[in-house]
Protein backbone atom coordinates (compact mmCIF):
# COMPACT_ATOMS: atom_id res chain seq x y z
CA UNK A 1 0.00 0.00 0.00
CA UNK A 2 3.09 2.38 0.77
CA UNK A 3 4.53 1.50 -2.68
CA UNK A 4 1.25 2.19 -4.28
CA UNK A 5 0.96 5.62 -2.57
CA UNK A 6 4.36 6.42 -3.38
CA UNK A 7 4.10 6.04 -6.72
CA UNK A 8 0.97 8.26 -6.99
CA UNK A 9 3.88 10.82 -6.23
CA UNK A 10 2.64 11.47 -2.44
CA UNK A 11 5.06 10.60 0.74
CA UNK A 12 4.15 8.70 3.46
CA UNK A 13 4.99 10.14 6.34
CA UNK A 14 3.82 7.09 8.41
CA UNK A 15 1.24 4.73 9.27
CA UNK A 16 -1.69 4.83 11.77
CA UNK A 17 -3.17 1.10 13.28
CA UNK A 18 -6.57 0.90 11.98
CA UNK A 19 -8.23 1.05 15.29
CA UNK A 20 -6.88 4.47 16.47
CA UNK A 21 -8.17 6.27 13.12
CA UNK A 22 -11.26 4.82 13.26
CA UNK A 23 -11.35 5.64 16.41
CA UNK A 24 -10.39 9.52 16.10
CA UNK A 25 -12.94 9.67 13.08
CA UNK A 26 -15.95 8.43 15.21
CA UNK A 27 -15.55 8.76 18.72
CA UNK A 28 -15.78 11.95 20.98
CA UNK A 29 -13.05 13.14 23.65
CA UNK A 30 -15.70 12.40 25.93
CA UNK A 31 -16.15 8.46 24.98
CA UNK A 32 -12.54 7.90 24.97
CA UNK A 33 -12.02 9.45 28.04
CA UNK A 34 -14.83 7.87 30.07
CA UNK A 35 -14.17 4.41 28.71
CA UNK A 36 -15.91 2.68 24.59
CA UNK A 37 -15.78 0.13 22.51
CA UNK A 38 -15.56 1.01 18.87
CA UNK A 39 -16.77 -2.43 16.71
CA UNK A 40 -15.88 -1.51 13.49
CA UNK A 41 -17.80 -4.65 11.36
CA UNK A 42 -16.13 -4.29 8.14
CA UNK A 43 -16.42 -6.43 4.89
CA UNK A 44 -14.02 -9.41 5.98
CA UNK A 45 -13.44 -9.02 10.15
CA UNK A 46 -14.71 -7.19 12.54
CA UNK A 47 -12.22 -5.21 14.60
CA UNK A 48 -12.84 -4.42 18.32
CA UNK A 49 -10.82 -1.49 19.98
CA UNK A 50 -11.43 -0.43 23.70
CA UNK A 51 -10.61 3.11 24.73
CA UNK A 52 -9.81 4.76 28.38
CA UNK A 53 -8.80 7.77 29.71
CA UNK A 54 -8.24 8.72 26.52
CA UNK A 55 -5.75 6.11 24.76
CA UNK A 56 -6.79 3.18 22.96
CA UNK A 57 -6.21 -0.38 25.53
CA UNK A 58 -6.93 -3.29 24.06
CA UNK A 59 -7.38 -4.14 20.58
CA UNK A 60 -8.62 -7.50 18.21
CA UNK A 61 -10.10 -8.61 15.07
CA UNK A 62 -12.67 -11.40 14.94
CA UNK A 63 -12.82 -12.85 11.48
CA UNK A 64 -16.30 -12.57 10.55
CA UNK A 65 -17.94 -8.97 9.30
CA UNK A 66 -20.37 -8.17 6.23
CA UNK A 67 -19.52 -10.44 4.01
CA UNK A 68 -20.81 -13.12 6.15
CA UNK A 69 -23.98 -11.66 6.21
CA UNK A 70 -24.40 -11.62 2.84
CA UNK A 71 -22.85 -14.83 2.10
CA UNK A 72 -25.51 -16.11 4.83
CA UNK A 73 -28.65 -15.12 2.68
CA UNK A 74 -26.69 -16.60 -0.33
CA UNK A 75 -26.91 -20.17 1.23
CA UNK A 76 -29.74 -20.02 2.61
CA UNK A 77 -31.72 -18.80 -0.22
CA UNK A 78 -29.94 -20.68 -2.66
CA UNK A 79 -29.13 -17.52 -4.65
CA UNK A 80 -25.74 -15.64 -6.08
CA UNK A 81 -23.40 -13.34 -3.50
CA UNK A 82 -24.51 -10.49 -5.60
CA UNK A 83 -28.07 -11.14 -5.38
CA UNK A 84 -27.66 -11.54 -1.68
CA UNK A 85 -25.66 -8.39 -1.27
CA UNK A 86 -28.71 -6.74 -3.54
CA UNK A 87 -31.24 -7.91 -1.09
CA UNK A 88 -29.06 -7.17 1.97
CA UNK A 89 -28.87 -3.49 1.16
CA UNK A 90 -32.56 -3.39 -0.12
CA UNK A 91 -34.87 -5.04 2.73
CA UNK A 92 -32.59 -6.06 5.32
CA UNK A 93 -33.03 -5.29 8.81
CA UNK A 94 -31.33 -6.76 12.31
CA UNK A 95 -35.02 -6.96 13.48
CA UNK A 96 -37.57 -9.07 11.62
CA UNK A 97 -40.06 -7.93 13.71
CA UNK A 98 -40.18 -4.70 12.36
CA UNK A 99 -40.47 -6.64 8.69
CA UNK A 100 -43.81 -5.44 6.79
CA UNK A 101 -45.60 -8.50 7.45
CA UNK A 102 -47.11 -10.12 4.60
CA UNK A 103 -43.63 -8.42 2.42
CA UNK A 104 -42.01 -10.94 0.12
CA UNK A 105 -38.98 -10.46 -1.64
CA UNK A 106 -38.30 -12.28 -5.50
CA UNK A 107 -34.89 -14.16 -4.77
CA UNK A 108 -33.35 -15.28 -7.95
CA UNK A 109 -31.88 -19.09 -7.74
CA UNK A 110 -28.43 -19.66 -8.19
CA UNK A 111 -28.80 -23.24 -10.24
CA UNK A 112 -31.15 -22.31 -12.33
CA UNK A 113 -32.46 -18.63 -13.17
CA UNK A 114 -35.36 -18.67 -11.78
CA UNK A 115 -37.20 -17.13 -8.93
CA UNK A 116 -38.96 -17.84 -5.57
CA UNK A 117 -41.42 -15.54 -2.67
CA UNK A 118 -38.96 -15.10 0.28
CA UNK A 119 -41.22 -13.58 3.18
CA UNK A 120 -39.22 -10.76 4.23
CA UNK A 121 -38.37 -11.52 7.47
CA UNK A 122 -36.91 -14.71 6.91
CA UNK A 123 -34.03 -12.22 5.47
CA UNK A 124 -33.94 -10.55 7.92
CA UNK A 125 -34.02 -13.50 10.75
CA UNK A 126 -30.92 -14.72 8.63
CA UNK A 127 -29.08 -10.84 9.62
CA UNK A 128 -30.25 -10.93 13.30
CA UNK A 129 -28.74 -13.97 13.30
CA UNK A 130 -25.71 -13.18 12.19
CA UNK A 131 -25.24 -9.55 13.89
CA UNK A 132 -25.90 -11.28 17.33
CA UNK A 133 -23.59 -13.99 16.61
CA UNK A 134 -21.25 -10.97 16.00
CA UNK A 135 -21.87 -8.80 19.20
CA UNK A 136 -21.56 -12.31 21.26
CA UNK A 137 -18.40 -12.54 20.31
CA UNK A 138 -17.18 -9.17 20.79
CA UNK A 139 -18.79 -9.95 24.06
CA UNK A 140 -16.57 -13.36 24.85
CA UNK A 141 -12.87 -11.25 23.88
CA UNK A 142 -13.98 -8.58 25.20
CA UNK A 143 -14.49 -10.98 28.81
CA UNK A 144 -11.22 -12.80 27.93
CA UNK A 145 -9.47 -9.38 28.84
CA UNK A 146 -11.72 -8.51 31.64
CA UNK A 147 -12.94 -5.40 29.79
CA UNK A 148 -16.79 -6.50 29.52
CA UNK A 149 -17.98 -3.70 31.54
CA UNK A 150 -16.72 -0.82 29.20
CA UNK A 151 -19.45 -2.43 26.02
CA UNK A 152 -22.24 -2.61 28.83
CA UNK A 153 -21.31 1.10 29.48
CA UNK A 154 -20.52 2.64 25.64
CA UNK A 155 -20.25 0.74 22.01
CA UNK A 156 -20.10 2.66 18.99
CA UNK A 157 -20.97 0.71 16.08
CA UNK A 158 -18.75 2.01 12.96
CA UNK A 159 -17.84 -0.02 9.48
CA UNK A 160 -19.89 -0.80 6.03
CA UNK A 161 -21.88 -3.34 7.85
CA UNK A 162 -22.78 -0.92 10.82
CA UNK A 163 -25.26 0.67 8.26
CA UNK A 164 -27.49 -2.17 8.53
CA UNK A 165 -31.13 -0.98 9.63
CA UNK A 166 -31.50 -1.80 13.52
CA UNK A 167 -27.93 -2.92 14.30
CA UNK A 168 -27.67 -0.34 17.01
CA UNK A 169 -31.59 -1.12 18.78
CA UNK A 170 -30.02 -4.73 18.41
CA UNK A 171 -26.90 -3.98 20.32
CA UNK A 172 -28.79 -1.89 22.91
CA UNK A 173 -31.12 -4.77 23.66
CA UNK A 174 -28.61 -7.59 23.74
CA UNK A 175 -25.53 -5.99 25.43
CA UNK A 176 -25.27 -2.27 26.05
CA UNK A 177 -27.62 0.04 27.51
CA UNK A 178 -26.10 2.76 25.37
CA UNK A 179 -24.93 1.41 21.58
CA UNK A 180 -24.67 4.00 18.58
CA UNK A 181 -23.78 4.21 15.22
CA UNK A 182 -20.26 5.99 14.90
CA UNK A 183 -20.24 8.31 11.67
CA UNK A 184 -17.00 10.61 11.02
CA UNK A 185 -16.82 13.68 12.92
CA UNK A 186 -16.43 16.99 11.49
CA UNK A 187 -12.98 17.83 11.76
CA UNK A 188 -11.82 20.88 13.38
CA UNK A 189 -10.24 23.81 12.20
CA UNK A 190 -10.22 22.90 8.22
CA UNK A 191 -10.50 26.23 6.13
CA UNK A 192 -14.22 26.38 5.21
CA UNK A 193 -13.68 25.83 1.22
Amino acid sequence: LVQAVERAGIIVEGLVLQPLASGEAVLTPEERHTGVVLLDIGGGTSDIAVFRNGTLVYSAALPVGGYQFTNDLAIRFNTSYENAEHVKLKYGHAAPEVAELFQEVDMQLYENGSTMRVDQRDICQVLKERAQEILHLTSLKLEQVDLSEVMRNRLVLTGGSAKLPGLADLARRTISARARIGLPLEPQGLPQK
